[in-house]
Order: structure tokens, then sequence, then C-alpha cells
């Protein structure tokens, strides 16, 4: 079975905006509850490059850089910049369906315009 590796979400997104949607903790699923600790952030992103196309982005980030608030406060949606992309796109092995695997070390708001100034949400 073959895996597609791609490294630069800039790829996926056909050089445009990503903007994050969604951010919630990951926690294991134990007697039929979440636990803590949180164990990391899933960012829910949009490709707008790629008609508007939907994915998660997985970290291993224990607060996260983006809050629902800060996403609310910007009318639902934040540029965001990504850190160390890997998405993994393969055929799962009972349905032959495409899935994908998406992680990053972090998913922070974006700077506009390569300005640092023009940071929307400072941390």
């Amino acid at each position: 079975m073959r895996t597609i590796q791609i490294t630069d979400i800039s790829v996926m997104s056909n050089n445009q905006k990503v903007l994050c949607t969604k951010v919630e903790p990951i926690k294991d699923f134990i007697d039929g509850h979440y636990a803590e600790p949180v164990k990391g952030q899933k960012y829910e992103c949009v490709l707008t490059g790629n008609g508007y196309d939907k994915i998660t982005i997985k970290t291993e980030e224990r607060i996260p850089s983006i809050t629902m608030e800060m996403i609310e406060s910007n009318n639902g949606a934040i540029p965001v910049e990504v850190s160390n992309f890997v998405c993994k796109i393969y055929a799962d092995r009972k349905t032959g369906n495409l899935l994908v695997s998406a992680k990053a070390s972090t998913v922070q708001p974006a700077i506009v315009d390569n300005d640092p100034s023009d940071l929307l949400f400072a941390n």
C-alpha cells in the first residue's frame, strides 16, 4: 500500500491563505469519558486556495496558540502559519477510501504582510 507525504501546507492550499475555524484539546478517552491531561490540540483549518477544503491538523501543544475566543472575535476564522507540517494521504485497508492525517509542531496566527507589528493577536 502506498502513502503520499506532503511537508508543505502551501502545496495543499495552492499558496493561498489557510484559515483556522476551530480548536479543541486532544485528551485520552478512558472508561467512556475524556480524561486529563491535555495531550495536544486539534486545529480545524480551511484551505482557501483548494476549494475551501477542510483539514484537521494535530499538534502536541499543551496550551493552544489560538483560542476559540480569538476565532470568534475575528468573524469565525483566523489566517494561520503552520510549522513543521506533515500530511500523509493513504488508503483505508478495508474500504480503499483515501484518508488524511496531518500533524505540525505549531499552528499560530499569521503575520500580515510580513510585518510582525501586524500580528492579528499577540501571544
